[in-house]
């Protein structure tokens, strides 16, 4: 396997991956949670061998195993540890800013962090079990990469349609990737926001280099520190997008947002947005968390919007809603789809 190190610019042959990926003791000294984890990895080891095999099989059950495992990938990096520390610290900071609160005293360990980002396992995987599940399999001459933070998920939905980079994965629109080799790449998506070409049973056939390097570009912007790829002859190739896409990393993550009460009605309490520094001692305020993305500039061309793409509005700021999300949160409503206008 060889690396790329983005701070140092530097390609590494052959680099040692240990530490890497997964370190000893990351879930603490008792290993009790690593003997735990190590059975979805066993799982997840056997699909792809099955899938990598001269006849690849997969039986109907791994198309579950495999997103299940990418939602437990999703919260068990050291960078989702490193998302849940951002939240922590935003969030004090704006109390602290905004609310002269003493929130500064919570002191949460790196351990403490990484037992919040994994105890989300849970919620992720509830949330996506609705997203359909496709292999990419790559028959191009430029190989899949993968990084320090491999699943990554965007929205072309949010980019073209509703013109917010604010989204959570519950929102329709969304698919994640999780490249599983440097030819075989798992995609969830909404099926009912984008529909999928070449698809032949339970693998899609990638032929464009533009749809390998918009999988790739996904990888570059959301990367931690390093990338990984196989073929060494790519490392320029690998340089050469990292270097375009500089000014764009690090422009993702959360959004603290101080909104204080407006207006009473009969239903509650209307909120605007406040401007920092502005809450008053006596207002009725919230804090809201806004999840932030950043966009590629290539999406996937086997991807396309659905003639009518289908989704629910609730009118809040979540923005569209897929149907799975919206059973879960307003079971006895009977609001009606939205259809999507072309365009």
């Amino acid at each position: 396997m060889n690396l790329y190190n983005i701070r140092a610019r530097r390609p590494i042959a052959n680099a040692s991956v240990r530490g890497q990926c997964a370190k000893r003791y990351f879930y603490g000294t008792s290993l009790e949670l690593e003997e735990a984890l190590k059975v979805h990895e066993d799982e997840y080891a056997a699909i792809l061998r099955g899938l990598s095999g001269r006849s690849p099989t997969i039986a109907t059950g791994d198309f579950a195993a495999l997103r299940n495992f990418m939602a437990l990938q999703h919260c068990r990096t050291e960078a989702a540890t490193l998302r849940a520390q951002s939240i922590t610290h935003g969030m004090q900071d704006t109390l602290q800013q905004e609310f002269a609160t003493a929130a500064g005293s919570l002191t949460l360990t790196t351990h403490e962090h990484m037992r919040i980002a994994l105890s989300m396992y849970s919620h992720v995987r509830h949330s996506i079990q609705d997203l359909r599940v496709c292999i990419l399999e790559n028959r191009t001459s430029v190989e899949f990469i993968t990084s320090d933070d491999p699943v990554v998920y965007t929205s072309r939905l949010h980019a073209e349609r509703v013109r917010s980079n604010n989204f959570g994965i519950a929102a329709a629109g969304v698919f994640f990737v999780l490249p599983l080799s440097p030819r075989l790449l798992l995609l969830c998506y909404d099926a009912d926001v984008y529909r999928l070409r070449s698809l032949n049973k339970y693998a899609a056939v990638v032929r464009n280099l533009h749809d390998v390097r918009a999988c790739n570009e996904l990888q570059i912007l959301t990367a931690q520190n390093n990338l990984y790829f196989s073929d060494w002859h790519q490392r320029d190739e690998v340089r050469s997008h990292v270097d375009h896409a500089a000014s764009r990393r690090g422009k993702s993550g959360p959004k603290f947002l101080t909104y204080v009460a407006n207006q009473e009605t009969a239903t509650g309490s209307l909120f605007r947005l406040a401007e920092p520094g502005t809450v008053k001692p006596t207002d009725e305020a919230m804090v809201r968390i806004a999840n932030i993305h950043t966009f590629p500039r290539l999406w996937l061309s086997i991807l396309p919007f659905r003639w009518r793409p289908r989704f629910r509005k609730d009118g809040s700021l979540g923005g569209p809603l897929r149907e799975h999300t919206w059973r879960a949160r307003y079971p006895k409503n009977s609001v009606q789809s939205v259809d999507s206008p072309r365009g």
